[in-house]
């Protein structure tokens, strides 16, 4: 299926696929500033708990307990988002 998608992306032709209309970008300096300082905070509050994962992954006895280990942390980042 991979293979079908990219000889027809390499031909050029696509499906038509209807577009909705743009937005128009309202955003100010500021905006993009507060958005800024709040992905600093949020990157701050995950990398140490990624750290201590990645820790505990490195110090797990065997390489499938160390892939255990860090499939259990995806799994606890990304289940509650769905």
């Amino acid at each position: 299926m991979m293979l079908m998608t990219a000889a027809v992306l390499w031909r050029g032709s696509m499906l038509p696929i209807p577009m909705m209309r743009q937005p128009e970008l309202t955003g100010t300096v500021g905006s993009v500033y507060l958005l800024g300082i709040f992905s600093g905070a949020v990157t701050a509050c995950c990398a140490p708990v990624l750290a201590g994962a990645i820790a505990l992954s490195a110090l797990n006895g065997s390489v499938f307990g160390g892939f255990a280990m860090g499939g259990a942390y995806i799994l606890g980042i990304v289940f509650p988002s769905l």
